[in-house]
């Protein structure tokens, strides 16, 4: 399957597009003008976009004339060699490493609702501490880690992209959807602050978008 960027390949179809049913945004698909077969990300549905990118699922999205699933025929060409076959779709590396952690959230979470603490919001103090000091922080244990992110950039200046937030005696404080008392975070806890990859933080949540879409 070619992965050339030629102009022709990126533009519109002119013609009627053969469009078979099923299929869902972020996923990758096989599509066509002329030619050789490539990949892309389904960005749109109604109407059916993908992208002329094999890697980024965020870039524009194009009109095909043909557009189909992936079959096992296509292993090995989608290219950059970080996609294995699962007999539906291509799974990439990065969705693999990410899997333990996220069983281990979605455990976390049914914990914490049958532990019946699920509906307390009484207020409690933690602390974040970085390389550069640290601040006390007033929440609750609904807040989501996504909301603790905006509470220390207005304490502490950090950009959410930017911090990587671990609980003192636990694990890693990242999946921005997951309540903090899910995290184990309470009264009291200690939550480390150390600079984060942007780059890394927006992969980690493309992939929690793909794994959750499925």
């Amino acid at each position: 399957m070619s992965v050339s960027n030629d102009s022709d390949e990126r533009r519109c179809a002119q013609d009627t597009a053969i469009v078979p049913k099923g299929f869902a945004v972020g996923q990758l698909v096989a599509c066509r003008n002329s030619g050789a077969w490539r990949s892309g990300f389904v960005t749109s549905v109604s109407p059916l976009l993908v992208t002329a990118s094999q890697l980024d699922p965020s870039s524009t999205g194009f009109e095909w004339k043909e557009v189909r699933t992936l079959t096992s025929e296509d292993v090995g060409a989608v290219g950059d060699g970080a996609r294995r076959w699962n007999g539906t779709r291509f799974i990439t590396a990065a969705e693999d490493k990410l899997a333990p952690q996220l069983a281990k959230e979605q455990q976390l979470m049914r914990d914490w609702k049958a532990s019946g603490k699920s509906n307390d919001a009484t207020p409690f103090s933690i602390r974040v501490s970085s390389i550069t000091g640290g601040t006390e922080l007033e929440v609750t244990a609904q807040q989501t880690v996504a909301q603790l992110r905006r509470l220390i950039q207005k304490e502490l200046g950090t950009a959410p992209d930017q911090q990587k937030l671990r609980l003192e005696g636990g694990g890693a404080v990242d999946n921005d959807a997951l309540p903090l008392g899910a995290c184990g975070v309470q009264e009291g806890s200690v939550i480390h602050l150390t600079p984060g990859d942007p780059a890394e933080a927006r992969e980690q949540r493309r992939v929690r978008a793909l794994i959750d879409a499925q």
